[in-house]
């Protein structure tokens, strides 16, 4: 077998999105069909995810899913912290289009995300779009910017699975992640039921 890599992107080469679904499909196609093994140099996570077996970010951490037992005491000690409930479940837990991310180091869970499929509140409903619930990055792993890994890595998966835009209710202390990741702010500010805690809704597009 033959090793190839490349750090050459379609975007590099001009090509409109339609040809560069195909080109990306015909290069899947023609790897897997004549057994060689290669490394795909790219910045596009969802490119990435659509024609890689197994995707590295640089710091050689992977993304993949986990079961949801494995981040309710996460959830419970971030995202639950100084709340008046202590509950680390969400009602989309058991939802099967619900996605739990995770960021792994070594053994231990350092950051976890729901995402479920879920219209937001005065947005058409026949637009696909995937919300953003749940994440949380542990403390002692703070500044090492595995939530920004995280929400790329979600993003990337929901525009494959055809979403065109992600939303969520956003704690203000979190409000400049967010917009620091290309989200905007809609409408005023409110304070969520459940935790009584001051939030926005933010929302990104997936589709430009």
């Amino acid at each position: 077998k033959r090793d190839w890599s490349s750090d050459v992107c379609s975007s590099d080469l001009g090509l409109d999105p339609a040809l560069h679904a195909r080109l990306l499909a015909d290069l899947g196609a023609l790897l897997r069909a004549s057994g060689t093994t290669a490394l795909h140099v790219t910045h596009d996570l969802a490119e990435a995810r659509a024609l890689a077996d197994r995707v590295v970010d640089l710091r050689a951490r992977l993304v993949e899913e986990v079961a949801l037992e494995e981040i309710l005491d996460l959830r419970r000690a971030v995202l639950r912290r100084g709340t008046p409930t202590t509950d680390a479940r969400l009602p989309e837990d058991v939802r099967p289009d619900t996605r739990h991310l995770a960021i792994r180091d070594g053994a231990v869970i350092v950051a976890t995300s729901t995402w479920v499929r879920a219209p937001r509140e005065g947005a058409d409903p026949a637009e696909p779009a995937i919300q953003v619930r749940g994440m949380a990055v542990d403390d002692a792993h703070r500044g090492e910017g595995l939530g920004a890994i995280l929400l790329d890595a979600g993003l990337a998966r929901a525009g494959v699975d055809g979403a065109r835009y992600a939303w969520a209710k956003a704690r203000d202390t979190a409000l400049g992640f967010y917009l620091g990741r290309g989200f905007e702010v809609v409408g005023e500010g409110f304070v969520e039921p459940v935790t009584r805690l001051p939030h926005h809704l933010v929302v990104r597009r997936l589709d430009r």
